[in-house]
């Protein structure tokens, strides 16, 4: 079907950009590369898995956003999420992605939230992400039965900073915690 999305934007004179996107289906599908078309370069004509670019800077342009992003379904190739609520807010130099929420094609429910911040100069990323329920659905085939899939709990907490990739993941510091069933991959 038709992707729609609807919502309600606001401009204020101190630079405020806030507001709220609903989208009752949002189909990605076309805009999304089939995996083997968006491959990576082999392992052996990379040098790192890390390279020296640059982190995102955010710009300080004095202005500051806080909205909402929901969608109630959102298709991608192999992939079908629901119930997904993002919080946005920019305010100088930090970004922040929270809350952020989703329902699994399978069921299982995923949630958390992230942070940039350059306001020292210095790139921080603070990332918290959970799943309960979830399915593994990383190493899924075409068409797989959602229902075959491992089920567990994830989650994952990482703190660091650095100006390139590298630096930063160099920096990382945190914990990754999984525990998933049978299932077939």
């Amino acid at each position: 079907g038709d992707s729609r999305v609807q919502g309600e934007l606001r401009w204020n004179r101190d630079k405020l950009l806030s507001g709220r996107l609903h989208a009752p289906r949002l189909n990605l599908t076309p805009w999304v590369a089939p995996p083997d078309q968006a491959a990576p370069p082999s392992r052996s004509e990379r040098r790192f898995m890390f390279d020296d670019t640059p982190v995102l800077q955010i710009a300080d342009r004095g202005v500051r956003i806080d909205g909402e992003i929901v969608i109630d379904e959102l298709q991608l190739n192999n992939a079908r999420a629901t119930q997904i609520r993002i919080g946005v807010a920019l305010d100088g130099r930090h970004l922040e992605i929270a809350p952020f929420s989703a329902r699994g094609m399978a069921g299982g429910v995923f949630n958390g939230s992230l942070s940039l911040d350059g306001q020292n100069g210095l790139p921080r990323l603070d990332v918290d992400l959970h799943a309960t329920d979830q399915a593994l659905s990383i190493g899924a085939y075409a068409g797989q039965d959602p229902a075959t899939l491992p089920r567990g709990t994830f989650e994952l907490v990482l703190h660091g900073q650095g100006r390139t990739h590298r630096e930063l993941a160099a920096s990382l510091d945190g914990r990754l915690r999984m525990n998933y069933g049978a299932g077939e991959l």
